[in-house]
């Protein structure tokens, strides 16, 4: 059988106008388009945290290099200030705020 993909349980905070931002939700897109199946994605919760997931609740980010996408809730882009891209690895926990228009 083929070896497990590494994950690695993410979490971070999102800002809008200096502000925790509790309607937004975060897409992962590969940077490299030979990583696995399945988009990390997150919602924020009413205090701007969120968790990163893949296929459902629970599950982790897949190690790699991602470029940050953000809409709101009802669907409208949202400009990613800071940072546009991210790197998940063994050692990654938390990512920096991310900064969104």
């Amino acid at each position: 059988p083929p070896t497990p993909e590494p994950v690695q349980t993410v979490t971070g905070k999102v800002l809008r106008n200096g502000r925790p931002d509790g309607a937004t939700q975060l897409s992962l897109v590969p940077a490299n388009s030979t990583q696995g199946p399945g988009r990390p994605f997150a919602r924020t919760n009413p205090d701007g945290t969120f968790a990163i997931t893949v296929f459902r609740h629970g599950e982790s980010a897949p190690h790699g290099e991602y470029q940050v996408v953000a809409q709101n809730l009802t669907g409208a882009p949202r400009r990613v200030v800071s940072p546009a891209k991210v790197t998940i690895d063994q050692t990654t926990t938390e990512l920096p705020p991310i900064v969104v228009r």
